[in-house]
């Protein structure tokens, strides 16, 4: 989920870390960015949360009101959880969403 999330360009700097690829630490560490969000990060899971929310707001037009709810009030990073009525009313749920 959280490499689903991109990082805006102007943030990259904030996701810096240094890499060794040499055990004997003969080389000077390279350096990199990250352009996803990190699995470990604490505020990965808040940004992944804003980025569905937006999508819902985004797309509610598209996908229905009824999709852009459940993924606005029923999700927590990539776990939904949510009773419908029906099976049927589920499938249509699910592919809507």
């Amino acid at each position: 989920m959280f490499h689903q999330v991109k990082v805006d360009v102007e943030h990259c700097n904030l996701l810096r870390f240094l890499w060794r690829d040499n055990p004997e630490l003969k080389r000077d560490p390279v350096e990199f960015r990250m352009t996803v969000h990190l699995f470990c990060a604490t505020s990965s899971p808040g940004c992944a949360n804003f980025a569905l929310k937006t999508a819902a707001d985004q797309y509610e037009e598209t996908c229905g009101s009824e999709a852009a709810d459940f993924v606005g009030r029923n999700f927590y990073v990539d776990d939904g959880l949510k009773s419908v009525q029906s099976v049927d009313q589920a499938k249509e749920l699910i592919k809507n969403t």
